[in-house]
């Protein structure tokens, strides 16, 4: 048995008390052989629950930390919320509700006692509050504020004048950056422009050929009466051209309106031949004399 250390349960207590009565019995031998086994399981099992039981009452619980909230993410350690949270009003100078001023802050600080500085705030008259509704709105008292002079009003609006300036310029300078960058982009390819060179090159060449046929010694000279008649004659054919095709024209739309056909429809019927048919797309343009 352990002194001072065992809570006994009625179980244990009928326990001991079979112990005593088996240890004191002046019964006969026999019953002392049969009872004694006995006895011994009953210790056992007893010293067994004592072991359990001290096990389990020996943990202090003085020896229990206490369990500590998690700490947030990003938080900060703000030595003098009220303190801060002025700073912070000032620096925006604009109307908040506890809900802004909480999100804004990072909920560094709790709404509760965000509420609370904002209204110790308020009663020290450094903010002001009005109710609108259900909310709160919080701002600077603008009675604290210094007011600026008059000269230093000018010099502020010269400086925004300036910076305006400033910012004009380097937006057109932004602009002209990316219209030469746009047109960087759209001209042709090293690649694309060195095949077009090659093909240039040729077609010099090809021409280069024609002009040194008309430059060659077997080249055929027009006397300039001949070529001034040659250049009347295709003045008058292309003018009767132009006039017969007219004529022609004018009539097969006039057939085709009183037939309630398309115009290539006469065409075909009255097997009139055209321009296209011989591979003319359009009447050569007029010689400059």
């Amino acid at each position: 048995m352990h002194d001072g250390t065992l809570h006994k349960t009625d179980e244990d207590v009928d326990a001991v008390d079979d112990l005593d009565e088996s240890s004191t019995s002046d019964s006969d031998s026999d019953f002392e052989q049969s009872e004694a086994p006995t006895s011994a399981k009953k210790r056992q099992k007893l010293s067994e629950k004592s072991s359990a039981k001290r096990v389990i009452n020996v943990k202090p619980k003085s020896t229990k930390s206490p369990v500590k909230p998690a700490a947030k993410s990003g938080s900060e350690d703000i030595r003098d919320p009220e303190a801060h949270v002025l700073e912070y009003m000032r620096r925006t100078n604009r109307p908040y509700s506890v809900l802004n001023v909480y999100e804004n802050l990072h909920r560094n600080i709790p709404k509760t006692m965000l509420t609370r500085h904002l209204d110790s705030l308020v009663t020290n008259e450094q903010l002001v509050g009005k109710v609108y509704g259900k909310t709160k709105i919080y701002y600077v008292n603008q009675m604290g504020i210094q007011l600026p002079s008059e000269e230093q009003r000018r010099e502020t609006e010269d400086d925004i004048k300036k910076i305006e300036g400033d910012c004009a310029a380097m937006e057109k300078k932004s602009r002209d950056a990316e219209a030469l960058l746009a047109s960087i982009h759209s001209e042709i390819s090293d690649e694309n422009l060195n095949v077009k060179i090659e093909s240039l090159e040729k077609e010099i060449e090809t021409i280069q050929q024609v002009v040194d046929q008309f430059d060659g010694k077997e080249r055929v000279i027009i006397p300039p009466e001949q070529k001034q008649r040659l250049k009347q004659n295709f003045t008058k054919f292309r003018a009767a051209w132009i006039s017969r095709k007219r004529l022609a024209m004018d009539a097969v739309e006039q057939i085709a309106e009183g037939m309630e056909k398309k115009p290539k429809d006469v065409l075909k019927l009255c097997d009139i031949e055209t321009d296209a048919e011989y591979g003319i797309s359009s009447i050569p343009s007029a010689l400059v004399v």
